[in-house]
Order: C-alpha cells, then sequence, then structure tokens
C-alpha cells in the first residue's frame, strides 16, 4: 500500500509541474520549438549507443548494436522526418475555399512505455510531443524504469539548455499499476500515449481520457512465386535477429507459395534457420507460450537461447527457430505472436488462399497491424494489398524496419495503429500531427471570390458556386 500511495503521489506531482510547464511551453513559436526539438535529437543521438547498453543490461533481452540503431532511428530519422513540420499557428491554408487551420497542443501527455523498446520509445515519443507543443510524463515498464529515467533526463536537461520549460519532461521512478493508472486518468492528463502489452493499451482506452494506444502484431509474410527467395529469406531473418524480434512489427508467420516452398526452406537453412519437428515442437510451444499469450522470457532472446530452454540442441548462430503448421489459433499455440525469433511455417497454392491464411493469422492477434509481401509481381501485392485489414503492408524489406519507417519513407515510429480492426483510434505511424487539434477558420461562401470558385445566384435567388463547389447550393 505504501508503494501505491508513493507511486501515485509521484504521479500528481509530475503532473502539476508538467501542467505548469505546459502553459509556458503552449506560447512558444515555430523556431523556438524547433531548436528545442534539434538540441534534443542531437543529445539523443550522441547518446544512442550508452542508452542501449543500459537498456540490455537493465531488462535483460534485446541486443545492444540493435538498441543503438533504434535510439538512431528515434532521433535521427525522426528529427529528418519532422524538421520542417509546421505544428505552431496557421499549419494548412486553402486559399481557393478560404479555409485555414491553426494548431492548438492537445496539452499533457501520459506516456507509456514498454519493456521491449524502452529508450527508442522516450527518444521518439519526446521529439514528436515537443514538436507539438505537448508537455508529457512517462510511465516505464518496472523492468525498464533506470533507462527510461537516463533517457528522458538526458533529453530534459538538453530542452532546457535551449529553451524548454522546466517540468515539460517527467519521469515515473516509483512504478506501481495504481500510479500508472492515476497518471492516465488525472485531470491534467490530456492524452495518453500507449505503447505496450494488451493489458497496458487496454487500461488507456479504459481510462476515460484520448488514447492513442496499440495492438499486438502477428504479423505474416507472404514468399511468393515471383519473390527473389534468396533476398526474402535475408530480409526476415535480418528482422528476426534485429533486437531478436522485440518490435511488434517482427514477422511472426512465414505463408510460402507453393511451388516455391521447397527453395524457400533450403535457403532458409542455408541462412542458419533450424526447423524444429517432432516432440521437439511441444517443447518449445510450452517454453513460449504460456496460458494464451507468450511467454515473457523469452522475449527478445536468440534463437540458441530460447532453444536451450526448450532442451532443443541448435548451434550457437542458429538465425531463427522454424516450426510448421497447419491451422491457427489456440490448438497451434505458436501461432501467436512471440517477440522473438520463432517463425511458424505454412504453405498455401497461390496468393488468394496465402490471403486467406494471413487474414486468418492477422485475425488471431494482429488486427490492423502489419502484412509483410515479398513478390515483384505487382497484381500479387496490390491484390494483397487490398485483401487484408493490415495499415501497413510493407514490400521485399524487413517487415521491423518497413513498417517503423526505418527502411521505407513510412514515418519513423514506435507507435503504429492498427485502426478499427485492431480498435486502435488511428492506423497510422503516429507523429506530431496526431497530437495537435487544429481550429478551423472558414470565410461566408458569398464573400469567396477566387477566379476559380466564383459566387451565382439562380433564378429562386440561392447562391451557388463555380468551380469546387458548383454543385452546392445555400
Amino acid at each position: 500500500m505504501d508503494a501505491d500511495l508513493a507511486s501515485i503521489r509521484e504521479a500528481r506531482d509530475l503532473l502539476e509541474q508538467a501542467h505548469l510547464a505546459q502553459k509556458q511551453l503552449g506560447q512558444l513559436g515555430q523556431p523556438a520549438i524547433d531548436r528545442i526539438v534539434l538540441a534534443m535529437a542531437e543529445a539523443a543521438e550522441a547518446a544512442a549507443g550508452e542508452a542501449a547498453r543500459r537498456a540490455v543490461e537493465e531488462t535483460g533481452c534485446g541486443r545492444i548494436e540493435s538498441k543503438t540503431e533504434k535510439n538512431l532511428i528515434a532521433s535521427r530519422e525522426v528529427l529528418a522526418a519532422i524538421k520542417d513540420l509546421k505544428t505552431v499557428g496557421v499549419i494548412e491554408r486553402d486559399e481557393v475555399r478560404r479555409i485555414y487551420r491553426i494548431a492548438s497542443p492537445k496539452g499533457v501527455i501520459a506516456a507509456v512505455c514498454p519493456m521491449t523498446n524502452p529508450v527508442a520509445t522516450v527518444f521518439y515519443k519526446t521529439l514528436i510531443a515537443i514538436k507539438a507543443r505537448c508537455c508529457l510524463v512517462f510511465a516505464p515498464h518496472p523492468r525498464a524504469r533506470k533507462c527510461v529515467a537516463f533517457g528522458a533526463e538526458t533529453l530534459a536537461r538538453a530542452g532546457e539548455l535551449a529553451g524548454l520549460p522546466r517540468g515539460a519532461i517527467g519521469w515515473m521512478t516509483r512504478i506501481t499499476l495504481q500510479g500508472t493508472t492515476e497518471l492516465m486518468r488525472h485531470k491534467h492528463t490530456r492524452l495518453i500515449l500507449s505503447t505496450g502489452g494488451p493489458s497496458i493499451v487496454k487500461a488507456a482506452y479504459s481510462s476515460g481520457k484520448p488514447a492513442l494506444g496499440v495492438g499486438p502484431g502477428n504479423v505474416p509474410a507472404w514468399i511468393d512465386r515471383s519473390a527473389d527467395i534468396q533476398r526474402a529469406v535475408r530480409e526476415i531473418l535480418r528482422s528476426q535477429n534485429f533486437d531478436y524480434g522485440t518490435i511488434c512489427a517482427s514477422e511472426q508467420s512465414l505463408v510460402l507459395d507453393e511451388p516455391v516452398e521447397r527453395q524457400v526452406l533450403e535457403e532458409l537453412k542455408r541462412q542458419k534457420a533450424v526447423l524444429v519437428e517432432g516432440e521437439q515442437v511441444a517443447r518449445l510451444e510450452a517454453v513460449c507460450i504460456k496460458g494464451s499469450s507468450m511467454n515473457p522470457a523469452v522475449v527478445g532472446q536468440s534463437a540458441a537461447s530460447i532453444a536451450r530452454m526448450a532442451g532443443i540442441d541448435v548451434p550457437d548462430d542458429a538465425s531463427a527457430l522454424l516450426v510448421r503448421l497447419q491451422t491457427v489459433g489456440p490448438e497451434a499455440p505458436l501461432s501467436h505472436e512471440v517477440l522473438a525469433p520463432v517463425l511458424s511455417i505454412y504453405v498455401e497454392d497461390g496468393w488468394k488462399r496465402g490471403s486467406r491464411r494471413m487474414e486468418e493469422i492477422l485475425s488471431f492477434g494482429g488486427r490492423g497491424h502489419t502484412v509483410s509481401i515479398h513478390a515483384e509481381d505487382e497484381q500479387v501485392i496490390f491484390g494483397l494489398a487490398e485483401r487484408n485489414t493490415a495499415f501497413r503492408i510493407v514490400i521485399n524489406t524487413s517487415s521491423t524496419h518497413g513498417a517503423t519507417g526505418g527502411s521505407t519513407f513510412l514515418f519513423p515510429s514506435m507507435t503504429l495503429g492498427c485502426g478499427g480492426p485492431g480498435n486502435n483510434s488511428s492506423s497510422e505511424n503516429i507523429s506530431p500531427l496526431n497530437l495537435i487539434d487544429t481550429k478551423q477558420v472558414a470565410w461566408a461562401r458569398d464573400l469567396v471570390t477566387s477566379d476559380r470558385q466564383r459566387p451565382r445566384r439562380d433564378d429562386r435567388g440561392r447562391v451557388y458556386f463555380v468551380g469546387p463547389y458548383n454543385d452546392a447550393s445555400i
């Protein structure tokens, strides 16, 4: 009880500080905001390696080199994507219809951080929040408390030297469920930006506050008969070994086009993936899945480490563990999402059957998230894209890097919305534009007199417009 009370008190104190800082931050102009964001991004980039080391040591999952790359994406790449973005004053002008949009920050954000990507999430959320002129308070996973504090303090110090109001970035150090709940429900909280497991995302959406939470991935990858097989396998295994699969956009299942099944399996073996068969499958299931969800003990562990937990002998440099499956659902435990280099394999004849299997996989725990396609035939690519319910369809690249914007031109993001199918409020890679409200300033139609839109009166005296509104009347 004392720990809960201390956590609640800390959440309230941090929110009071952020509320006061918000009044100052909301008055800053675009040049001042951009100077602060640049200073913080440069500090984050400089600290990327040290932050990665601290995250791996504290959480016990992932790889230092991968987390360093994540931190660079969340600092350098995010800065490149937002540096020219207008988030203050008039941000959109429609001179033809005389409609203007003025940015207004949503206000103080409660930012929940996962264990899997703790510091990268801090860097990313801080940069997009301050760019939108929103203060924020972090609630880290209990196993990532120290590294989240390191990341947040690094950015707060750099930001304050550049003019950021003190208290604009806060972080909890006393972590309990009650304290995090208070952070999300407090009167000063205007928005929740939640990244983590299903329970914390559900709590965010149940808080009574607007929330941007994201669902699980369970990403299927289609390997078509038109694919460059060697490249496809290389990209998939690159994804699996990037921080050992801790990003929710990492592939979980491979759906193989039947004519290339043998070629793909041979290439997977050549690139050091190991097929688990016979009674060893049950042992792997028991290690990876506990009850109806993944076992936290395997998250971010290498293929060899997971095999040892299951009593399976594989080489130390194994790139992934593979299991053939025939069905999707509770009766096939490894069709669940497992944030580690473990892949289920299905075989279907043709992309239309493949699409049905992929949709079945998404429906079992990845609605709206991501689909990966390896193909050269654009009819196949667009056919699959139209039929599946995922909102990120990445082509011929690592799903991890593609969905998060590391190897595509999608917005670089650590929060990937899953839209209506995933019970999320957004289907986008969350950016500063998701953290602002816009005031709409609109002129009377009869006063809009540009050459492209001229008001006229019909024989009954009603005003109508020539141009964009030529079928509208008032």
